[in-house]
């Protein structure tokens, strides 16, 4: 531009003030509208690592991509999985750092990422448990609904649990029917609905095998849970199988709505109306277990039902072998806990083979071995009752066995294993020590305050009495 130029329009503006004042005014308005505007305009993309505030992200684009999508599982991010690490992005992985402990100035880096991808797939994992879970739901829930014979057991109201019965009396002098009546009120009293379900389901099975059929419909009309209703139909069919009525077993399974439980049903009540031993196998079974079997422990257990079909038969030396065998397996099992079992079941087996070879020794051995006070309580027990029987020093197994009951560290666990121990001596002809510990199971269970566990213990304790009652008739009638 000409300097003359210059110097004729400052000169205007000097001698025209007015024009002046108002060529001043529009430019000042034309600078706060062009910041306005650029304030308002978005910011240009840039590098997709600059974080807010200038910090700077050290992950790449698909590391970002991968960090939107897991704190989108998590519920924590709503925007668009680009790659750009923006505000909302640095927001959502500043809450799920402040939640999962992560100290928020440090850098961003592939460790946090790798932590927050762990949460991620947790919660996509239970996400995809609960719809599961909701699907298997919806389909019992048809399934019922679908047979008019058991319409009515879905979607029953539950009456409350009666606040002020006295339990006291039938506790005094319990019968099968009362302790039934007594579980099922602890029950309603639970207010966690898989947890009285539970519950609900093992006072259930007793009624049935006690034949308290009208019970055991209000109890199963009691069921929230749709599958818990079928699973307890399924219960009840293959419960009248195990007792040898295979007709009622046959008929109950048939009622079964659920088509593909129904044929799994009838599938298993076929299987066990066919002959076979105590054991499940063949006297003629191999030595070995069958092919599949890895793990060293259920190895073990294989061969220990082996030899349980080996004392059936009374073939004492075949037995021995099979024993001997399965303890070397359940010695070469590397963690303790898992050892356990398979050595309570090697014990039992060990003192079934003792009651015909007279020699108890190993089986004492074994079961010295056993920590676990609630399986360690039921094997010197029985090992008692059978130095009883053959004439023995009882008392010292008789103490262990006491003393094991007294260490199991569940008052739940301590009732059961009282009432496994007095089913299990009634099994073994020694009904006077099987009262002692059936008055230990109810002893404890008068004092049991929680409903939940008050509703199994009772349930297990009636079933205690129910078995009790067919062993003292079934020895009467020999």
């Amino acid at each position: 531009m000409h300097p003359r130029f210059i110097v004729n329009c400052l000169g205007y503006l000097v001698q025209q003030p007015k024009a002046f004042y108002r060529m001043l005014g529009r430019t000042a308005l034309l600078c706060v509208t062009f910041a306005l505007a650029v304030a308002a305009a978005p910011v240009p993309d840039g590098d997709p690592n600059q974080a807010p505030g200038g910090n700077t992200v050290t992950l790449e684009t698909a590391q970002i991509k991968d960090m939107q999508q897991a704190l989108n599982a998590l519920g924590l991010y709503k925007g668009p999985i680009n790659g750009r690490y923006d505000r909302a992005s640095d927001d959502a992985l500043r809450a799920f750092r402040l939640d999962a402990g992560i100290n928020t100035t440090r850098p961003i880096d592939s460790d946090s990422l790798a932590r927050l991808r762990q949460r991620a797939e947790a919660a996509t994992l239970l996400g995809d448990l609960q719809r599961a879970r909701q699907a298997e739901i919806a389909r019992a829930r048809a399934a019922l609904l679908s047979d008019p014979a058991t319409r009515d057991l879905v979607g029953q109201d539950l009456e409350p649990a009666n606040a002020a019965r006295d339990s006291s009396a039938c506790l005094r002098q319990p019968t099968v029917r009362c302790l039934l009546g007594e579980a099922g009120e602890s029950a309603m009293a639970v207010t966690d609905t898989p947890r009285r379900d539970w519950a609900f389901a093992e006072v259930l099975a007793v009624q049935t095998r006690a034949g308290l059929s009208d019970e055991a419909l209000l109890t199963l009309r009691r069921i929230e849970d749709p599958r818990r209703i079928l699973r307890a139909l399924r219960d009840i069919a293959l419960d009248y199988a195990r007792r040898g009525d295979f007709a009622t077993a046959l008929s109950a399974a048939s009622r079964i709505p659920d088509p593909a439980m129904r044929e799994a049903t009838l599938a298993l009540i076929a299987g066990r109306s066919t002959p076979s031993t105590s054991s499940g196998a063949s006297v003629d079974s191999p030595s070995k277990p069958m092919a599949g079997t890895t793990q060293p422990r259920f190895h073990a257990i294989d061969l220990i039902d082996l030899a349980m079909v080996r004392i059936d038969a009374r073939d004492a030396v075949g037995a021995q072998e099979l024993l001997e065998e399965g303890a070397v397996i359940i010695a070469s099992v590397e963690k303790s806990h898992r050892r356990e079992y398979p050595r309570f079941r090697l014990a039992l087996a060990r003192l079934a083979l003792a009651e015909q070879t007279e020699r108890e020794e190993e089986a004492r051995a074994v079961i010295t071995d056993i920590s676990e006070p609630h399986l360690r309580a039921q094997a010197f027990a029985r090992l008692a009752a059978l130095q009883n029987r053959l004439g023995l020093d009882a008392a010292p197994a008789d103490a262990a066995a006491q003393a094991a009951l007294a260490a199991v560290p569940s008052p739940l666990r301590r009732i059961w294993t009282a009432a496994e121990i007095a089913m299990a001596l009634m099994r073994d002809d020694a009904p006077e020590a099987a009262r002692r510990y059936l008055e230990k199971a109810r002893t404890a269970a008068a004092s049991y305050t929680s409903p939940w566990g008050r509703a199994r213990a009772l349930a297990r304790l009636a079933d205690a009495y129910l078995q009790f009652a067919e062993e003292e008739s079934a020895t009467n009638k020999r």
